[in-house]
Formats: structure tokens, sequence, C-alpha cells
């Protein structure tokens, strides 16, 4: 009679677990199906762009965990400001002290303690510049340079509906697969594909928190958690980024991003 007990308790688990399983995929069917009826479709995504734009300049602590197929990662810890020019500065302290700024010409990589200057010209600086909003670029649409295609709402991991977007660049051929958060109206991931269809960029956005802005009530998404994976000629690399005391929108003057370097230093140039 025990048994027969636990049998029919374990029985009812099963059926309530089953109809737990039902309920929520009732919830998702009706939940995917609404967001295609009534999504416009290129309002949605400028609307995106708009939501991820209110970031206009930051102040952090910064944890980068830098991980290659040579072994255990280098970690690096700083502070980093930057602007929404595309200028942008970070004070290293770990592993060594080290200063790179781009000043929205040129990249500097400074090493005060061995007096080594490192300056890297691109006439494209703006592919090597972080971004603050990783839509920016998307904001502007000259001669339908990008061609944007929505492919609905879908789960994103267990637990997160998503808009997935797929944005051809007529120019180089490249695709960018979108993931936003379809309730929060962040960016969850941005993956990038050559025009072979190789996949060179992955970023993953998480841990986002609301954080207030300088001079303002308002509070604004932010991830406090930034993982790169990138295809180089030495393998595929993972930059995680970690974001700790987060400043937003705050005035970063222009000179924050200029240094007068000794006259004394060893200087090497490298071009892109």
């Amino acid at each position: 009679m025990k048994l027969l007990k636990y049998v029919k308790q374990d029985s009812n688990i099963i059926y309530s677990n089953i109809q737990i399983i039902i309920f929520f995929s009732i919830f998702l069917i009706i939940s995917l199906s609404y967001i295609h009826a009534n999504a416009d479709k290129p309002s949605l995504f400028q609307n995106i762009i708009i939501e991820n734009s209110k970031i206009k300049s930051l102040d952090s602590n910064i944890t980068q965990y830098i991980n290659t197929n040579e072994g255990s990662p280098v970690i690096f810890k700083g502070r980093y400001r930057v602007d929404n020019n595309g200028r942008f500065r970070i004070d290293y302290s770990l592993p060594s002290k080290q200063i790179v700024i781009n000043d929205g010409a040129n990249l500097y990589w400074y090493y005060p303690e061995e007096k080594i200057l490192y300056t890297i010209g691109n006439e494209h600086n703006s592919s090597s510049a972080p971004k603050i909003n990783p839509l920016k670029k998307f904001s502007k649409n000259p001669d339908n340079r990008f061609n944007v295609n929505y492919l609905g709402k879908h789960l994103f991991g267990f637990f997160i509906i998503a808009h997935q977007f797929l944005i051809m660049d007529q120019i180089s051929g490249k695709t960018f697969e979108i993931w936003i958060d379809a309730k929060r109206r962040v960016i969850l991931a941005k993956i990038v594909k050559d025009k072979d269809g190789r996949e060179i960029i992955k970023e993953n956005y998480g841990e986002y928190r609301k954080i207030s802005q300088g001079g303002s009530r308002e509070k604004i998404y932010f991830p406090l958690q930034i993982d790169v994976y990138a295809r180089t000629n030495l393998g595929i690399t993972r930059n995680s980024t970690h974001y700790d005391n987060v400043r937003l929108n705050l005035v970063i003057l222009k000179k924050i991003f200029h240094i007068d370097f000794p006259d004394d230093i060893k200087k090497k140039y490298l071009y892109k």
C-alpha cells in the first residue's frame, strides 16, 4: 500500500509538471504569434536604436579577461572613459601601468614605466573604436546601404523572448545577426559574418542593471558584462569585460583624450 501511495504521488507530480509545461508552451506560442501579427518591422528597429542611443558617455572601472589559445587569460584592470564620438581612454593599473587613448584620429598605447609609445593610425578609425551604442552604425542608412530583415520573435536561451534581425551591408557584404530583448529593448547578442558567411565576431551582452544617469532621475539599462569572440590569424580570442562603479552621461572633457607625452620616449608606429 505504501508503494501504491508513492506511485500515486509521483503520478500527481508528473501530471502537474506536464500541466506547467503545456501552460508555458501555450503562453510562448501566443506571445510569438502576437508579435508577428503586431510588429511594425521598420519602425520597430528604429525605436530599438533610439532606446539604445540614450547613453552618451561612460565612466567606469573595468576588469578584462583576454583569452587566447596560448594559455591562461591575461587580466587587465583600469578606468575606462568613452564619449559618443568614439573617443576613449583607458588607464590600466594591471597587469602594468598603461594608458590607451583614441583621440578620434589615432590610437595611442603608452607604457609610461618603459617609456614606450605605440601609435596606431587608422583611416577608418571608427571601426576600431568601442561603441557605447552597438547599433549606432545602423541609425543612418544612406542609399539603403543596410538591408534590415525582421526574422520574428524567438526564444533566446531558456527564458528570454527576443526580436531577431538580420542586416545585410550592401557594400561590404557582411551580415549582422542581432538579438534584442523584447521586453527591455536591450541588445543581447550581435553576430557578424563576412561575405562568405564565416562568423568573424560575436558579441554577447548580459547582466543588465538600471543605472542612474548624470543630471537626471531616469535610469538606463546597461550591461555589466560584455563578451566578445573574434576570429584572428592566431585563432579565436575571447575578451570578457566586467564593468563596476558605472557612471553614465556625465560630462567628459575633450582634453581627457589628449596627453602630452615626454620627449625622451621610444616611439613606434603601426598602421592598418
